[in-house]
């Protein structure tokens, strides 16, 4: 129930920004500290991009939205990965305008996902996750994409079946907006 209050939130424009500067490093070191022991249990290896190598220290965004997008992302990469390694990390994509390049990605060595599925992956109430016993109910996506959109940026996915994914969090700005 509260998923689809903040579905609602969100989708209605009634959640207020609080935006600063966020250290990426320190990002990073909340998401290893949550989900490490998660990938360990499972055999993963979960990876961190080297953040002193990074051109940007921090991003402007939203810490709440920005940390539950890449929870959600995470956790997601973490369940549908049997084997194999889970990367989080940070680029500049040229493609969007300057102060707003920043990407963050969530890459698996999962499964993959099917082409006729990925177009509606974003869509509230659509799980294509069909094991028994799953607690999936298709917000978690739907709720990361509108988070996205309210922090002026964009999910996008690139997938091909038994290569896995990688989930990019694209358009954020290292300045301020």
């Amino acid at each position: 129930m509260a998923r689809l209050l903040e579905l609602s939130r969100l989708e209605s424009g009634a959640l207020q920004l609080h935006q600063s500067h966020v250290e990426i490093a320190e990002l990073f070191a909340g998401l290893r500290s949550l989900f490490g022991d998660q990938a360990l249990s499972k055999g993963l290896r979960l990876h961190f991009a080297n953040v002193s190598r990074c051109s940007a220290s921090s991003v402007w965004a939203d810490r709440k939205l920005l940390e539950s997008i890449l929870q959600n992302l995470i956790s997601n990469a973490i369940r549908h990965t049997a084997q194999g390694t889970v990367y989080v990390g940070v680029r500049r994509c040229a493609e969007f305008p300057p102060g707003r390049q920043l990407c963050f990605e969530v890459r698996d060595s999962g499964e993959g996902i099917a082409p006729e599925r990925q177009a509606q992956l974003f869509d509230a109430y659509r799980s294509f996750d069909d094991r028994r016993g799953s607690e999936s109910h298709g917000l978690g996506l739907a709720i990361a994409k509108a988070q996205a959109t309210y922090l002026g940026a964009d999910i996008r996915l690139r997938s091909c079946p038994g290569a896995g994914s990688t989930f990019a969090v694209c358009g954020l700005g290292n300045t301020e907006v």
